[in-house]
Formats: structure tokens, C-alpha cells, sequence
């Protein structure tokens, strides 16, 4: 009983610190209420545990018209099965022939991303959305919009503390 104690302890400090990197608002878009989530998978020796924090950002009840459906969503993840999973997608991508081949049949747009300790992609298709998919160490970070604005989710990456979090256990 102790121990589950202590193993909360430690969960709610790790979803504080990734939370501490979501900011309140990024440009005219503001951040709703942080999402915190943490379990334990497995059981024995491959039991880990794993942290996540998320935010929506909307523009501000004021200045939303009704044209403006603008949304993005930043999560942060050291879940060692969702990593895992876009680990291996950001190796079939970071291929340049792959993404070119991509690109030519009508599939997303495909850049790749290192800097800050991170390594990543940008993913974009018009009208169907765009999204940042990066990773540092046992970290993810990811960045969508419903909406195919490449810009906007680029926005979001320059004005996060990428290199801080890295840094971040």
C-alpha cells in the first residue's frame, strides 16, 4: 500500500512537470484545461509507468467569430508504447525517396525535424490537417490541427520550450 503511495507520488510530480510546459495561450490561441493522465502497464519486471499531458488551444470566446474553427492540440508523452509506435513510423518517413514517393501519389506532405534534441516530422495535407510528431530521449511531443495549417502547428513548436523539455525526465 506504501509502495502504490509512493508510485502515485512520483506519477502526479512527472504530470506536473510535462504540464509545465504547455503554455497559456500561443498568439491569439488560448489553452483550455490541462488533461493529465498516468497508469502502469504491465506486470514484474516489465512493468513501467507512464506519464501524458495535454492541452487544447481555441481562440478566446471574444475574439472567435464563427468562421474561425481554429483548434490545436499539444500532448506530451513518455508512454513507451505510444514512442514506440511513432518511432517506427518516423522511420519509414525520414527516408526522403519514401516521402517523395508519398507526396506523388496524393499522400501528406512530409519534412523531417532535429533541433533542440528532438527529432521528428511534419506532417501536413491539406484540408485534412497537419501535425509535429517529435521525440527527445523517452519523450514525445506532438502537435495537431484538424485543420491542413502548417503554419500554425509551426508556430506552436517555435513558441514551446522544446530544448527545455528535452531536458526534462
Amino acid at each position: 500500500d506504501c509502495l502504490q503511495k509512493a508510485i502515485g507520488v512520483i506519477q502526479e510530480s512527472v504530470s506536473r512537470s510535462l504540464s509545465a510546459f504547455l503554455l497559456e495561450a500561443v498568439g491569439d490561441l488560448k489553452g483550455g484545461p490541462i488533461d493529465s493522465q498516468n497508469g502502469i502497464w504491465g506486470s514484474g519486471e516489465n512493468t513501467f509507468q507512464w506519464n501524458s499531458a495535454s492541452r487544447t488551444y481555441t481562440p478566446a470566446e471574444e475574439d472567435r467569430t464563427t468562421a474561425d474553427d481554429r483548434s490545436v492540440e499539444v500532448m506530451i508523452s513518455n508512454s513507451p508504447q505510444i514512442l514506440q509506435a511513432h518511432k517506427a513510423s518516423f522511420e519509414i518517413y525520414s527516408n526522403p525517396q519514401m516521402r517523395e514517393m508519398m507526396e506523388k501519389n496524393g499522400g501528406p506532405k512530409i519534412e523531417t525535424i532535429d533541433a533542440d534534441g528532438w527529432k521528428g516530422l511534419i506532417i501536413s495535407q491539406p484540408g485534412q490537417g497537419a501535425q509535429i510528431i517529435a521525440f527527445a530521449e523517452k519523450l514525445m511531443l506532438q502537435i495537431q490541427t484538424s485543420a491542413g495549417d502548417i503554419a500554425l502547428v509551426k508556430k506552436f513548436w517555435s513558441a514551446l520550450d522544446t530544448a527545455g523539455l528535452a531536458k526534462a525526465k
